[in-house]
């Protein structure tokens, strides 16, 4: 089960997007070609809404849709996260658009094998929501008391969403705010190590969903030496 935060399960984005950033209302030609063509489906200011009940948005991805604009869209821009095959651990935060490796699930029989094994759910013991190496193997974050439903979306929102549910009325910054650039004036609990606003932000949606009880995928940069996360992860 998938819930939306603000956004629904076929419309996550990357945060890092220029064509998400802010103004629901840019032009179709500041979008990507996915996001222009949901532009004329749904209203999308209502991704800007984190508030449940969750409801299910109209005009959600076909198929044929992912198939010929989403995923070639995911293969440019999200290059650097998709051809990572034979990536060792500990340097998934050096890699740069000059890489030569293929693509994750490697090719040929090794890529059979691949979508086999996810298919049959072989990796999905591995860790999904990961702050620090002490989440790795066991993540302290995944200990749910009962079904916990997948939350996908723009990170604040998700944070937002969780809040929501469990009454914490603890503001928490917008896309746009100033935040990301001066996050000690944002109020929120600062881990014991960080790296920064995105790094307060993790710490805040790990520990906010956990108790929400909803299931995210987060693997910390803080954790690199330990794990790593790529586009197949996200495929998984």
């Amino acid at each position: 089960q998938i819930q939306r935060a603000g956004i629904t399960e076929s419309q996550a984005a990357d945060t890092s997007k220029p064509s998400i950033q802010g103004n629901a209302d840019s032009s179709s030609d500041n979008l990507l070609p996915a996001l222009a063509w949901l532009r004329g489906k749904i209203n999308i200011s209502r991704w800007y809404d984190a508030k449940p009940p969750d409801e299910l948005l109209d005009g959600r991805l076909s198929r044929e849709m992912c198939q010929k604009r989403i995923l070639p869209d995911s293969l440019i821009y999200d290059y650097i996260d998709w051809y990572t095959h034979e990536e060792k651990v500990g340097e998934w935060l050096q890699r740069s658009g000059n890489s030569q490796n293929s693509i994750c699930w490697g090719e040929g029989a090794e890529a059979e094998q691949w979508f086999e094994d996810l298919l049959t759910g072989k990796r999905c013991d591995r860790p999904w929501v990961v702050m620090s190496a002490s989440d790795v193997p066991q993540s302290s974050f995944q200990r749910w008391t009962q079904e916990a439903p997948a939350v996908m979306g723009l990170d604040p929102l998700i944070l937002e969403f969780c809040r929501n549910l469990t009454h914490d009325t603890r503001r928490v910054p917008h896309i746009t705010d100033p935040f990301w650039k001066t996050w000690q004036s944002s109020g929120m609990p600062v881990p014991e190590k960080m790296l920064g606003p995105m790094n307060i932000l993790e710490q805040n949606l790990l520990q906010s969903c956990a108790g929400a009880n909803r299931n995210i995928l987060r693997v910390s940069a803080m954790a690199h030496s330990k794990t790593s996360w790529d586009m197949c992860a996200n495929v998984e």
